[in-house]
This record gives structure tokens, sequence and C-alpha cells, in this order.
């Protein structure tokens, strides 16, 4: 495996004195027996030196883990700070909440469990400093929903930007690090390219990117569908009729990266209610050619419409499945329920003139 620094250097790093908290060491022992990649401890160090000399207030960790790098944000916040941080893993909660109770800073940690998506997607807090320790197959939409909930001027800081040496490294990695090799690499190119971060790469411990945030939240570089998704209530006010599902179905495409399938039911209910509104006119107008090919075309769009449907909903949990069957999926030409589908329809058209004005604006 390629160095990132020399052996000598880090060794000499590690052998310089500094005092040691028991709960840390603990936590590290026990990480290093377990295999549980925690933040390494000079990357911490200057973490909480980053968060202190930045008189952040209100810090977001994405990837709690065990809770060690939380713990350590916490100790340099002034008594009213607070860091937010999210964990998914059921495994790694019970032991972050345990190591939280024991530091004494509890009172500073905000636990949110759950996927991290969804979580951004209802955050209404904004940060003075974000850290992103994750999967790294999720960086780049863990980086796009959580910009915008950065102030100007605040952190924004990731760890793994050097992924052991491979991203920096000639040679090609291990199989199983040639995936996420290959995502680091794509989210650098991304990271240190944005108009909206001052950012630099620190090569201690495994790679430490740092961003200092250039605009004000609400200038950020936000996709249309998040937008909505974050203003839906004053952006669709009186133009949908099955507002609840469509926010349901725009939340599950968000959190499970199908926002292209969401966007395709837009542009195929737009195209549908063209195309019923031109066979219309040719049932009424013998003389209108080409009314089996608009036929052909209808029904090919209104299967693709279901298609996609179906992919969001794969996603959903079993609940949220039934309900939306039962409703819109279940039906035939003749049922009164097909009016359920046909609004549906119609408010996905509604939406693709929304997603459209956004875009003009």
């Amino acid at each position: 495996m390629p160095d990132i620094l020399s052996p000598e250097t880090l060794n000499y790093l590690n052998s310089l004195p500094r005092e040691e908290n028991p709960l840390l060491k603990e936590m590290e022992e026990y990480a290093r027996e377990n295999y549980i990649p925690i933040l390494d401890k000079n990357s911490a160090t200057l973490l909480e030196i980053l968060v202190a000399t930045s008189k952040a207030k209100t810090v977001l960790e994405i990837g709690t883990a065990i809770g060690y790098s939380t713990i350590r944000i916490a100790s340099v916040l002034p008594d009213e700070g607070k860091v937010y941080t999210i964990e998914k893993s059921t495994d790694m909660i019970p032991l972050a909440e345990q190591n939280f109770e024991t530091s004494g800073f509890s009172k500073k940690i905000v636990l949110l469990k759950g996927d991290a998506i969804r979580k951004l997607l209802n955050l209404n807090v904004s940060f003075d400093l974000i850290f992103l320790d994750a999967d790294k197959q999720d960086y780049m939409r863990l980086l796009e929903f959580s910009l915008p909930l950065l102030k100007k001027g605040g952190l924004y800081i990731t760890d793994n930007l050097l992924w052991q040496g491979y991203t920096s490294s000639l040679e090609e990695p291990p199989a199983k690090y040639a995936r996420s090799t290959v995502q680091i690499r794509e989210f650098n190119n991304i990271f240190f390219n944005l108009k909206s971060l001052r950012t630099s790469l620190i090569p201690i411990g495994d790679g430490l990117g740092i961003g200092i945030k250039l605009t004000e939240i609400g200038e950020d570089n936000m996709s249309g569908l998040q937008f909505c998704y974050k203003n839906f209530n004053a952006i669709t006010a009186g133009r949908l009729e099955e507002a609840k599902d469509i926010y349901s179905l725009l939340e599950l495409a968000l959190e499970s990266n199908l926002e292209k399938d969401f966007v395709s039911l837009c542009f195929d209910a737009k195209y549908m209610i063209g195309l019923g509104s031109s066979i219309a006119k040719a049932e009424e107008n013998p003389e209108i050619t080409g009314y089996g090919t608009m036929r052909d075309d209808l029904n090919k769009t209104i299967l693709k419409f279901l298609q996609c449907l179906k992919e969001i909903l794969s996603e959903a949990d079993e609940d949220i499945q039934l309900y939306f069957i039962n409703k819109y999926l279940q039906q035939n030409d003749e049922s009164d329920e097909m009016e359920d589908l046909l609004r549906l329809v119609n408010d996905f058209a509604e939406f693709k003139i929304i997603l459209n004005d956004i875009k003009r604006a």
C-alpha cells in the first residue's frame, strides 16, 4: 500500500506528548479491536482546533459510528453549543449513545437515527461547521444535500480524501478498494472545484478536506427537485389535487437517488395530457390523420409512467407501497377510482410546469 506520509513522520507525530482522555483511549482501542473505522487521532485533534477557533455553535456530523469524533467535537463546543450527528447503523447507535452518556457531553449532542439523506432533507437548522465522514459511495449526494445548510463563512470538513493513498497512486488499488477509490477521486474533483467553497486538502490521517463557505444560505446550486421539496407548500399551494402523495413520492425519489425517475414522471404526464388532447380532437375531426400512431404513443407513455412510479415505490416501506397500489395501480378503465390516477397524472404534469418555471428563474 502506498504511503501518504513516511512511517518515520507518522511515528514522530504519534510520539508527541498530549493529554489523553481515558474514554477516548478506550474508544480507540475498541475501534481497533473490532475493525470499526474512526477518525485518525491527529485528524481528530485538528478537527477540535477548527471547531474551537471557528467559534462554532452548531455543528453537523454525518456518520457517527461509535461517537468518537462526536465527543471530540462536543468537548470544545461552548455550553450552549450543539452537535447534530446522523447514524443509520442499528449496531452503532447503542454504542454511541452509551459513549455519549459516559463522556458527560450528552446535553450537547443530538443523535439523528436513520438515513442521512432523509434527515438532511428535513433539517431546518443552519450550521457553522459540517463534518462528513460516512459511506464513501454516498459522499457526492451527502455533500449536495448538506452544503445548503452551511452558513456563509462556515467550514465544511470531510475525511478520507486520500483514501489510504490510493486516490493519488498511479498503481491499481486492490480490488476491494477499486470502486471506492474511483468514487473518492470523483468527489475530490467536485469538492475542490466548487465555486461556493474555498478548499484545501491537509495530508493528515487519511486526508482531510477543508472548505470555507463563500455563499449565503439560499444561494447554493440546489437541484430543482430539492428546492421544490424544501419549499413544497409555498410552491404548490392550490396547484395540486394530490399534493400529499406527490410530496411523498418526491421525498422517496430524493432519498433513493431516483430523481431522474421523478422527472420522467413529470415529463410523461405532460406528454400524456398533450396526446390525450390531440386524440380527443382527432376523434371529433375525421380529417385529422395519425390517430392510430398517437394512440400507440399514449399507451407506451402510460406504461412508462407506471413503470417509473413502481420504481420509486420499490424503495418505500410496505405500508406506503400498499397505499399507492390500492389507490392508483389496482384499477380498471370502468372504475370510478380511475379518477384518482388521472388526478395524479394531472398533478405530475403541473409539477413539470413548476420545474420549468424554477429552471427559467
